[in-house]
């Protein structure tokens, strides 16, 4: 380019190159003609950055830690994004349901997202007052387990709750499609 040659410019006398200061706008002009190539190139930089899928885990621990995790989970969704969830235990149900999923039911209900929960038949009475779509099998389920676009939340509602927030495409995709195989045969 004009302003590379201009700013390369030196003078030889003899054996020895001699170089002589130019024009300091050069450098700008130089710069900018640098900016304008990487201006070209940057919509593939861009793709091969997007491609790049995240994959982490989180650990969240108490109630609070939990409420967190799943705030978290919904918080960047749009209206009618699929939210998929197993619960299992009636014996912890009551507890977790005051403590957490309550709250968790009106955000989802506010941020109007299609909701969608396999529990065990053992809560079938207690699931009529919530406003999810509900279906109920007679086995055992990988309770208290959230699916939502990329991530997979699980909980432990033991003496010390503990939840583990998991983000991966891949690893969502296969609870999704195992939560729509139950779905089908749910009653």
């Amino acid at each position: 380019s004009k302003a590379q040659s201009e700013f390369d410019k030196a003078v030889k006398k003899g054996l020895i190159k001699k170089y002589h200061a130019t024009n300091p706008h050069l450098l700008l002009t130089y710069l900018d003609e640098r900016r304008e190539r990487l201006q070209l190139f940057m919509p593939e930089l861009m793709a091969k950055q997007t491609k790049q899928e995240k994959q982490e885990a989180e650990v969240y621990v108490g109630v609070h830690g939990i409420r967190t995790m799943f705030y978290s989970l919904i918080e960047p969704s749009k209206k009618n994004d699929e939210y998929c969830f197993f619960a299992g235990k009636k014996e912890i149900y009551d507890e977790a349901y005051e403590k957490l999923y309550a709250q968790l039911d009106k955000r989802r209900t506010q941020k109007q997202l299609c909701v969608k929960g396999i529990f065990n038949i053992s809560l079938k009475q207690k699931i009529k007052k919530r406003s999810i779509q509900s279906r109920f099998v007679p086995f055992p389920l990988p309770g208290n387990m959230g699916i939502f676009n990329d991530k997979v939340a699980i909980v432990s509602w033991s003496e010390n709750p503990i939840g583990i927030l998991i983000t991966s495409k891949d690893i969502a995709e296969q609870y999704r499609k195992f939560f729509h195989e139950i779905w089908k045969q749910a009653n």
